[in-house]
């Protein structure tokens, strides 16, 4: 790997950990508000079992919700919403569609998270959505699980979780 390509991975690391910090700073005494979009099948994936979306959602939520200065918008809430305004997690749901999604809730940052599965694994790649500028900031982060392994998947998505925001979680992933 050159060193430009170290230097540039460095500089959006960086980056999304201040955009990350500075939406926790503004909040003052408040926490930040997340929600989770997702998780997203990628198209040409093999096929995802619902378990496995299950177990993804479940903890990386629990992560996140265990994470300090952080408030989870409830999924309840997220999908209410979608309900309201006929969106489908499918993907194809505009940053736009995000960005309002974000701002009926009082949402500081929207977590995105897709996976795709073949060769025996499943990968799981996360980005911060901004909500004021309804677009995807920083470098998107992703780890590989073993497929067919439920908990190398849920401690996969704590690591996933600690990864895009740089905190620690208290959840262990295997509860």
């Amino acid at each position: 790997m050159n060193e430009t390509k170290i230097m540039r991975i460095f500089t959006n690391h960086i980056f999304l950990l201040t955009l990350f910090m500075a939406a926790l700073l503004s909040s003052q005494a408040q926490n930040t508000k997340v929600a989770v979009w997702g998780p997203s099948v990628k198209k040409g994936s093999e096929n995802v079992e619902a378990i496995e979306l299950s177990i993804i959602n479940s903890r990386f939520r629990d992560a996140v919700s265990g994470m300090s200065g952080i408030e989870l918008i409830s999924r309840t809430d997220v999908d209410n919403i979608l309900a309201e305004l006929n969106f489908q997690q499918n993907g194809l749901v505009t940053e736009t569609d995000k960005k309002l999604l974000g701002e009926m809730k009082g949402v500081d940052i929207i977590v995105s998270l897709m996976v795709a599965k073949g060769y025996g694994y499943i990968n799981i790649e996360s980005s911060f959505i901004d909500v004021e500028k309804a677009k995807v900031v920083g470098r998107t982060q992703s780890v590989l699980a073993k497929a067919n392994d439920p908990l190398d998947l849920a401690g996969k998505c704590v690591e996933l979780a600690e990864k895009l925001t740089g905190i620690t979680s208290t959840s262990s992933g295997t509860s």
